[in-house]
């Protein structure tokens, strides 16, 4: 639907989530029943807005080509105080930008993406950043960067960090053992050197002015026949 409309379809996956699970056991002596709740790690997939996604303007048409990417985000009050039950989330950074309250990059407010019942007012802005860091600032947000010895790692580390009013709150390994991003883009009608491409409604542009222009003068030409043609002749 993206890629028709906008001309860019984003997938992102697989990526791991936390689901809960539950279930009704019976006692085989007593008969009596017990509710039982579970969670559980899965990969799962999901659409993107494509004007949520900021790769690297220098990937050219692949958006894997780039060095870095960011995807944006916006959750409630609720959703980022839920946040510091999941583990790896800094409990000490979310309670700052519960206090701050919602702020946005640029200071500008979230359009009209999906958020048409929703006070944009109350809700957070997330980033979510993909790309190498310095092992020392990953272990600067608690995830540490070593190896089976216990030696500090050398290189740039390709992590994921999630930022709320431009805090990290989050820094973890990319879940990808390559590196790669967790996004596919489908583009309806692909364009040179970029990774966005175009859709129906700008393919057929062209065509749609000819359609109206000659809707028009069909119009136009029906009201002047409509009514009485007058002749004059000078002379007579």
């Amino acid at each position: 639907d993206d890629a028709a409309k906008m001309g860019t379809g984003v997938l992102k996956g697989p990526v791991p989530t936390r689901k809960k699970y539950r279930s009704v056991t019976r006692d085989p002596q007593t008969g009596n029943l017990t509710l039982n709740l579970l969670e559980k790690i899965s990969p799962i997939s999901k659409r993107i807005d494509p004007r949520n996604l900021f790769p690297d303007p220098a990937c050219g048409d692949n958006i894997h080509n780039g060095s870095y990417l960011f995807e944006r985000d916006y959750l409630s009050r609720k959703k980022v105080e839920e946040l510091g039950d999941q583990p790896k989330y800094l409990r000490s950074q979310l309670d700052k930008v519960l206090f701050e309250g919602p702020k946005w990059a640029g200071g500008e407010l979230p359009g009209d993406q999906d958020k048409r019942d929703t006070n944009s007012k109350d809700l957070f802005e997330v980033w979510y950043f993909y790309g190498a860091l310095p092992p020392d600032d990953m272990e600067a947000m608690g995830c540490p960067c070593r190896d089976d010895k216990g030696q500090k790692s050398q290189k740039p580390v390709q992590a994921v960090v999630t930022m709320i009013n431009d805090c990290p709150v989050k820094a973890v390994r990319n879940h990808l053992d390559v590196g790669e991003f967790p996004y596919d883009v489908m583009c309806w009608q692909q364009v040179s050197g970029r990774w966005a491409g175009i859709g129906v409604s700008r393919q057929i542009r062209t065509p749609q002015r000819v359609i109206n222009a000659a809707a028009r003068n069909l119009m136009d030409n029906a009201g002047l026949t409509s009514g009485p043609q007058i002749l004059v002749k000078l002379g007579v």
